[in-house]
C-alpha cells in the first residue's frame, strides 16, 4: 500500500522510521564534506546494501547519491542524471554489484511499485533510495542505513561554528571549520521538483546535519569505522562528529 506522504516540503510525512538504539550525527560544513562521507561508504560495495535517503527538496540527497556513484565508478565526470521521472537508474560499469539509484518522489501508483521490482534490487544490488517514505514501511528492506539530511538554520550554523571554535581553543591542534557561512560552497546539487538540477556553482554554503541510523548487523561496524575516521581526520574535511554511537 502506497503512503499518502505529501509532495511538498513542509507538509507532514505519513511514514517515519522508528529510531534504532544507536545512531550518530555528523555536521557537513560544505558539499565537499558530504562528498567525503559518500566516498567513505562507496569504498565498500556489497549486494543488499541499501541506503535510504530522507530529507526535504534541496537537502542534499541527490548530491550524496551522485558522489557515491561517481566514487564507486572512480569517475568524477560520470553523468548521473536524476531518476525523478524514470524512478530508477542502474549503474553496472564498476567492480562489484550493480548500483540501483531510485528517486520515488513521483511514485503514485501501485503498478509503478510492482514494475520497479524493489525486492530483487534490495537483495541483488547496492541501492540508493531517495524519498523512501513514498513506498511505505512495509516495503522497506529489513537491513538498511537510514540517512536523514537536513539544512541547519543560520542560528544553528552559527552556534555550531562557535562550539567548534571553542573546542579548537581548548584542544591540541586545530579544527578546520570547512566552508564558512557565506563562502561559495558549490551547491547541494539537489534535483528540483521538475527533475532538473541546480547548477554545481549555486554557492550553497549552508551546513547540513546527517543522522545515520543503522538497521541490521551489517551497518554498525561500518559506522564504527566512519566514527574513528571522523575523529582522526574529519575536521580537515569539514566533517564534524556531532553525536557518537552509543556504547
Amino acid at each position: 500500500m502506497l503512503t499518502t506522504a505529501a509532495h511538498h516540503p513542509g507538509e507532514a510525512q505519513a511514514m517515519q522510521e522508528q529510531p534504532a538504539p544507536s545512531r550518530m550525527s555528523v555536521l557537513a560544513a560544505s558539499p565537499a564534506a558530504t562528498q567525503a562521507i559518500a566516498n567513505f561508504f562507496a569504498q565498500q560495495l556489497h549486494a543488499a546494501d541499501c541506503y535510504l535517503l530522507y530529507g526535504s527538496v534541496g537537502a542534499g540527497k541527490s548530491y550524496f547519491s551522485r558522489a557515491f556513484i561517481r566514487a564507486a565508478a572512480d569517475d568524477d565526470e560520470l553523468p548521473v542524471p536524476s531518476p525523478t521521472f524514470l524512478l530508477q537508474n542502474i549503474y553496472n560499469e564498476h567492480p562489484g554489484p550493480p548500483i540501483h539509484h531510485f528517486d520515488l518522489y513521483r511514485l503514485t501508483q501501485q503498478y509503478d511499485l510492482a514494475r520497479l521490482d524493489l525486492q530483487s534490487s534490495f537483495t541483488q544490488a547496492v541501492c540508493l533510495v531517495e524519498w523512501p517514505q513514498r513506498m511505505g514501511l512495509q516495503h522497506l528492506p529489513q537491513e538498511h542505513l537510514a540517512l536523514h539530511i537536513s539544512i541547519l538554520s543560520p542560528a544553528e550554523q552559527q552556534q555550531a561554528q562557535q562550539q567548534l571554535a571553542a573546542a579548537e581553543s581548548s584542544a591540541v591542534g586545530s579544527v578546520d571549520l570547512g566552508c564558512q557561512q557565506g563562502e561559495p560552497g558549490g551547491g547541494a546539487e539537489e534535483d528540483a521538483v521538475d527533475g532538473s538540477s541546480i547548477d554545481d556553482g549555486s554557492g550553497d554554503a549552508r551546513w547540513r546535519r546527517m543522522w545515520l541510523t543503522p538497521m541490521g548487523k551489517r551497518w554498525l561496524p561500518r559506522l564504527q569505522l566512519l566514527q574513528r575516521a571522523l575523529e582522526q581526520q574529519g575536521a580537515q574535511l569539514g566533517c564534524h562528529l556531532e553525536q557518537r554511537l552509543s556504547q
